[in-house]
């Protein structure tokens, strides 16, 4: 008898249904596994979901507190701003900062906490603070950059300062935050002894020809001590 040849359809279903089978007898054999692997995936989601609404939730408690801290802060009372005032149950920056590490209401307490400190005339406590500060990207992070210099020059690091300046200076470039933080780097120079270096600051600015005039004025001043210093 002559053996029917089978259609392509015949074919596919054959295949599919052997398929299917091997597939049932894997999840019959490697049950545990299976079972094993789908519980991961399922903790991994569940652990994603779950961070995120907890980050929102830290979030969200952490800017509470921060708003209550400046509202010292732009008072002017930078030790209830800095350290919470017990007889109001209110927090300062510093309460933010440990229990809320991570968010973004902690990160710009430490720029606050150090603008507080500095003001108490605490400038070691300032300089620690605003060095655990992540600094914005873009012209908001010029003013930032700038008051660390400022603090690193209050606790006498000249030569750090100077760097410092220069940093802020080339973040983000403008007509007015560019040419004052390369004074003050070459100001910062000169007071370290780095002469060179403050030349080198100096002579960049004179070739800058979109700079205004009282820059220009400075900066040529600037040369001039440095030349009869020398």
């Amino acid at each position: 008898m002559t053996k029917r040849k089978l259609t392509r359809e015949e074919i596919e279903e054959d295949i599919l249904v052997t398929r299917y089978y091997q597939v049932q007898q894997y999840l019959k054999d490697n049950k545990a596994l299976v079972i094993g692997v789908a519980v991961a995936i399922v903790v991994v989601i569940g652990g994603i979901i779950g961070y995120s609404v907890y980050s929102d939730n830290q979030e969200t408690k952490a800017q509470n507190m921060l708003s209550n801290a400046q509202i010292s802060f732009m008072q002017a009372d930078y030790e209830n701003a800095l350290n919470g005032n017990p007889n109001a149950f209110t927090a300062g920056f510093k309460t933010v900062m440990s229990e809320y590490s991570g968010t973004k209401a902690a990160n710009l307490s430490h720029y606050y906490a150090a603008v507080s400190a500095f003001k108490l005339g605490q400038t070691t406590d300032a300089l620690s603070y605003i060095q655990d500060f992540k600094t914005t990207e873009g012209i908001l992070g010029v003013a930032p950059i700038q008051f660390y210099a400022s603090i690193l020059e209050a606790e006498g690091n000249f030569s750090q300062a100077g760097d410092k300046y220069v940093e802020a200076a080339e973040w983000e470039e403008t007509p007015t935050t560019t040419p004052q933080n390369y004074i003050n780097a070459a100001n910062a120079y000169i007071a370290a002894g780095s002469s060179d270096k403050a030349l080198t600051i100096i002579n960049r600015l004179l070739e800058d020809n979109e700079i205004g005039p009282n820059y220009v004025t400075q900066a040529k001043k600037l040369k001039g001590q440095l030349k009869s210093n020398a």
